[in-house]
């Protein structure tokens, strides 16, 4: 006994309801999370630098050795040394670009080893960046 399909079968149709819903939701999620500029309705003048030379911020740079010595321009501390070191250059900063410090590690240490350094930036109330090198 063979039976007949009463109903064809339509090959390929879908519906495209819920894709729709689906990118709707995506645009108003990114919407909500993005941040716009704002810009000040204040009209501000700038100065001019009269020798038109660039003022150039210098991080604090941190060293790290390979032996784990703590080295901040050339001078080897302790990290109690390096925590009273970074309070007094950080206490002078007015810019977060002046609150910047580079840590500079061997890449053979360990964490264990590059974070006495780490605990002494974030006490002292700087803005830590590691460095690494791009292959």
């Amino acid at each position: 006994m063979k039976l007949e399909p009463t109903e064809k079968l339509r090959a390929g149709s879908f519906s495209m309801a819920a894709m729709s819903d689906l990118g709707f939701l995506l645009i108003i999620f990114f919407m909500v999370c993005t941040k716009f500029v704002e810009k000040s309705d204040i009209p501000v003048e700038l100065p001019f630098s009269t020798s038109g030379a660039e003022a150039q911020e210098v991080p604090i740079a941190i060293i790290i050795s390979a032996e784990g010595a703590i080295l901040v321009d050339g001078v080897s501390m302790s990290p109690s040394e390096l925590l009273a070191e970074l309070r007094g250059r950080l206490r002078l900063a007015e810019t977060p670009e002046q609150k910047t410090v580079i840590i500079r590690a061997d890449k053979t240490l360990k964490y264990s080893q590059i974070r006495p350094a780490v605990d002494a930036v974030d006490r002292a109330g700087g803005m830590l960046e590691l460095a690494v090198l791009a292959e």
